[in-house]
């Protein structure tokens, strides 16, 4: 860090040699997510999980559908699935799983 009276050089944060993003004047680069896990930060299990947290739920329910087909489930069963979980995803207000609580599912509140 800088003494008191004295600026730290342009692109450096603390002193601790930190690059600031480049473009935006006092944002410090995120670490990747690969960058997180290889300084023990993050487990591998751990960022599998943000990712599917992240993911659209439509994408999930599609390869939850994929799994019925390859399981030999009925063209019938599927459909129907498909419909329901259809109908869950439009009349919910949320888009990934990170953004589901459960207050919002016991209550069917939004928000």
């Amino acid at each position: 860090m800088a003494k008191p009276g004295h600026s730290a050089p342009q692109g450096w944060v603390g002193g601790c040699g930190k690059s600031m993003a480049p473009g935006f004047p006092g944002i410090i680069e995120a670490p990747t997510k690969a960058e997180r896990v290889r300084a023990g930060l993050l487990t591998p299990g751990e960022a599998r999980i943000v990712e599917h947290l992240t993911t659209p739920i439509g994408e999930h329910f599609e390869a939850f559908a994929v799994g019925l087909e390859a399981s030999g489930a009925t063209a019938n069963h599927i459909r129907e699935t498909r419909r329901i979980l259809g109908r869950v995803l439009s009349g919910c207000d949320f888009h990934t799983l990170a953004e589901i609580r459960s207050e919002m599912l016991a209550t069917g509140e939004q928000n």
